[in-house]
């Protein structure tokens, strides 16, 4: 007894400490309206700073027309110096707008663009973006929101139920046309449920024209807004505005690729990798979406080889692009799997079920800790039959250890933050420590050594348990940064993504893959996502990585270069 009182007395202002410092460094939650605008400032200047659009000078005005229609009345186009809010009672209406256009079209920039003149306005509009695609069948919208809205913003649930119930909470959805074909119906109506409950409440939701045209039921609208097709004139002035010169006069008299350039995305994409395309081959394709996908691939490749490493990777040691384009695979199929439009780098780590090879790794770390233990152990004590005792130690922990790895098989790992997992394993070292030294602690008890009427049976109990007790508790406690490690080992040795994590993340970010808002990313646009999982379900059949770029290796004809 008094070696377990010794160790938990030693134990507990460890563990406080350890509270103290995950309280300290975990984000401070969000409890007002006022700090949640200033979040949603934040997030929206970051992922317009981060946008695909290419710089011009002078800016270039917005590519696409707009037509706004409210109500019974007839569509009227946005002109020069009017907002689309301009048409809504200065954003203070109640009801649902719908933004509708073609993937591309400038959906989500438009969804961004009224955040932004929500949250920069006079009002207490507080504007938050969220994306449907996570939400699942028999689940009401309301709770989803206000579960959605407090994990992605930190805020409480109280100050987002208070937000929503006064009519201040905006709520701006995309991704309606992403959900499953089974659920999209069932949302639709689920919406129109929210409005009717809480009247005042303003919704902005985006679509694909083609999709809502087809769906069965429809929102109760207030109001619509119509993105159109880019216009030829507006093309070339475009590419002349970026430099493009050679660009556009080498698609103007090709009907299939002007095409394609009216779309906004895939605009801004040609004027990035207008020294990777070939007209000639680009010409030759057959669909629309081989000739989408070259694009895709062109700027994909151009990135690759330009954007510079640094300051995430020094020397000239960024990753290859065969790299590259695996992990960032990998990463566009997992979240299309998981229907994540953003993550964090623990969130998209961590499985629902561990793997065989998981499972491995988690049980041979293990081992390696409670032979490191026992070595360690031996070589302190080794004056006082340590070594004997140590592998008797070594022999019980590893059992335990082994019991414990098998029964975590059958459980789904659980998401943890990286701080909780380096609290976890320094309580663990901790824990670990007083048992290595606990003949040495044993020592310090007053009377142990002096008097010889000292209890001989809690001497013994101490001296043969406290050791035993630091490996299997030490072991335990670390157990979340031990999965980790064996996860983080598992995914690694597979190819799916790089040892560092963050830094590539941070790497893909500077190439114009990914948008970063604070420890969270995306992909800077679905269509680029669905062509990393593209690429990357080919390469995992065996096939090139892309059949229409053309390998490093091959010279480029001087007349088919952009500049």
């Amino acid at each position: 007894m008094g070696g377990i009182l010794l160790v938990l007395k030693t134990l507990v202002p460890t563990q406080a400490v350890g509270r103290w410092e995950w309280q300290r460094l975990r984000p401070q939650e969000i409890t007002s309206g006022e700090e949640l605008l200033a979040a949603v400032r934040q997030e929206v200047e970051a992922r317009m700073r981060q946008s695909l659009r290419p710089e011009a000078e002078p800016p270039v005005p917005r590519l696409w027309e707009v037509e706004v229609k409210v109500g019974k009345q007839r569509s009227q186009k946005l002109s020069e110096g009017q907002t689309i809010l301009d048409f809504f009672a200065g954003g203070a209406f109640a009801g649902i707008v719908l933004i509708l256009g073609a993937p591309g079209a400038g959906k989500t920039t438009t969804l961004l663009e009224l955040a932004a003149a929500w949250a920069n306005g006079s009002d207490s509009s507080v504007p938050v973006l969220l994306d449907l695609g996570s939400w699942r069948s028999r689940l009401p919208v309301r709770k989803w929101l206000l579960a959605q809205v407090s994990a992605k913003y930190g805020v409480s649930v109280a100050v987002v139920r208070q937000l929503l119930e006064e009519g201040k909470l905006v709520l701006l959805l995309d991704g309606l046309d992403e959900l499953a074909p089974a659920l999209q119906e069932e949302c639709l109506q689920q919406l129109n449920h929210l409005h009717e409950v809480l009247p005042s409440l303003r919704l902005v939701v985006c679509a694909r024209h083609d999709w809502y045209q087809q769906c069965h039921h429809r929102l109760r609208l207030y109001g619509a807004v119509g993105l159109q097709p880019v216009q030829t004139h507006q093309v070339e002035a475009y590419l002349l505005a970026t430099r493009s010169r050679q660009l556009w006069y080498q698609i103007a008299d090709v009907p299939v690729l002007l095409a394609l350039a009216k779309n906004p995305l895939l605009l801004n994409l040609m004027v990035w990798a207008d020294e990777e395309i070939l007209i000639n081959s680009w010409k030759r394709l057959e669909t629309r979406r081989e000739r989408r996908e070259y694009v895709l691939n062109a700027f994909i490749r151009r990135q690759l080889n330009c954007c510079p490493g640094e300051p995430w990777y020094r020397g000239g040691n960024k990753p290859t692009p065969e790299q590259a384009r695996g992990w960032l695979g990998w990463l566009a199929e997992r979240m299309h799997d998981r229907a994540m439009a953003d993550f964090s780098v623990e969130n998209i780590l961590f499985p629902g079920e561990r793997s065989p090879l998981q499972s491995v790794y988690s049980l041979a770390i293990v081992l390696a800790l409670v032979f490191a233990y026992t070595l360690c152990f031996g070589l302190i004590n080794h004056h006082q039959w340590g070594w004997v005792y140590a592998v008797i130690y070594g022999i019980i922990g590893g059992g335990i250890g082994a019991i414990v790895s098998a029964k975590a098989r059958q459980q789904p790992m659980k998401s943890s933050s990286t701080q909780s997992q380096w609290f976890a394993a320094l309580q663990g070292i901790v824990i670990a420590a007083i048992g290595l030294l606990s003949w040495q602690l044993l020592t310090l008890v007053p009377g142990v050594d002096s008097n010889p009427d000292y209890p001989a049976a809690v001497v013994m109990f101490t001296a043969l348990l406290a050791p035993l007790f630091g490996l299997v508790g030490g072991i335990l406690v670390a157990r979340p940064a031990i999965e980790s490690l064996a996860h983080r080992l598992t995914l690694w040795r597979l190819g799916h993504i790089p040892w560092n994590c963050r830094r590539f993340l941070n790497y893909a970010a500077a190439c114009g893959f990914l948008q970063r808002v604070g420890d969270r990313y995306r992909f800077s646009h679905p269509l680029v996502q669905n062509q990393f999982a593209t690429i990357h379900s080919r390469s995992s059949l065996g096939d090139k990585v892309s059949d229409y770029i053309p390998s490093p290796q091959t010279p480029r004809p001087e007349r088919e270069r952009g500049f």
